[in-house]
């Protein structure tokens, strides 16, 4: 079995449009999952009770379950469910935005409790709002 080299000239160009395809949904989707991760993080680390089982939620469905399946809910099921029809390429991006969202919130968590509480404590301590010592003291040691 040889494989036909003469093809490669004329699929090129239709490969190029794909990986400019791909490389824009996965920076999209990253884009938005750092965002959303970020913000799910925080909720499951600083957030009140409410706001902390809400991001557990969230990060245990979407790690819970394969990104295919995730795909599939967004673009078949969701308009089903909606009534509204969803663009294949919004379908993807929201997709990724969702999966990587959640993986990201894992991370920043993770982070945000890697720092030790005295920290948290001084800054609270010095008169610091909770929000700057967060931004400040905080944020920059575990990012």
């Amino acid at each position: 079995m040889d494989f036909d080299w003469s093809v490669i000239p004329d699929a090129l160009p239709a490969l190029l449009r794909g990986a400019r395809l791909t490389v824009l949904i996965t920076v999209a989707g990253l884009v938005g999952g750092t965002l959303l991760g970020v913000l799910f993080g925080l909720m499951r680390t600083y957030g009140n009770r409410l706001l902390g089982g809400l991001g557990f939620a969230y990060v245990g469905l979407v790690r819970g379950t394969p990104i295919v399946v995730q795909v599939m809910f967004i673009y078949f099921a969701l308009p089903g469910l909606l009534g509204v029809r969803v663009e294949p390429m919004s379908a993807a991006i929201a997709s990724i935005v969702i999966n990587s969202g959640a993986y990201i919130a894992e991370i920043v968590r993770g982070a945000f409790q890697s720092v030790p509480r005295g920290l948290e404590e001084a800054g609270l301590a010095m008169g610091l709002p909770r929000w700057r010592v967060l931004a400040f003291v905080v944020g920059p040691i575990a990012f």
